[in-house]
């Protein structure tokens, strides 16, 4: 693995932050662009139906990053040789957790989106708003807070 990450580091590298920005920039966009600007739609089955259909694509591209983040920070975890160097082995650990907490939230995020879409698909516009209010409130910024040190963490291993 060694080798094959010292060939290609640079694009693994690339690929890495790339889909990391996606993940987290597409919660930030969504969190303080997109869901403050829902208030100018007065009609709550219009608002909600805009919802599902920008957390659909997200999730579509989301989970893809996730994928890609995953097998990238695999790939150097295991090019880098990290367990060699005390501290570097301390902060990929750290940022690994960071990670897997992340994809968690993720999932709770998506469990309570395919609620909320399969109870608007039903007419329960009521239920489906509140399967979707602690997304916004809680779930998202969580993982943009996490998202963030995680990638000051890759800044600081890229000081080693």
């Amino acid at each position: 693995m060694s080798a094959f990450f010292a060939e290609y580091a640079r694009i693994i590298l690339f690929v890495h932050v790339l889909f990391a920005v996606v993940w987290i920039g597409g919660m930030i966009a969504i969190r303080f662009a997109l869901h403050p600007s829902l208030g100018v739609i007065d009609e709550s089955s219009k608002r909600l139906e805009l919802v599902i259909a920008v957390l659909n694509r997200f999730f579509l591209m989301v989970s893809t990053a996730i994928v890609f983040v995953g097998i990238t920070g695999i790939i150097m975890m295991l090019g880098i040789g990290f367990k060699s160097v005390p501290n570097l082995y301390v902060v990929v650990h750290i940022k690994t957790q960071i990670w897997m907490v992340m994809a968690i939230v993720y999932g709770v995020i998506y469990y309570r989106f395919t609620k909320a879409k399969s109870c608007f698909m039903q007419g329960d516009n009521e239920n489906a708003a509140k399967y979707l209010a602690p997304l916004a409130k809680f779930l998202i910024p969580i993982n943009i807070f996490l998202g963030l040190v995680a990638i000051m963490l890759g800044v600081v291993l890229r000081g080693y």
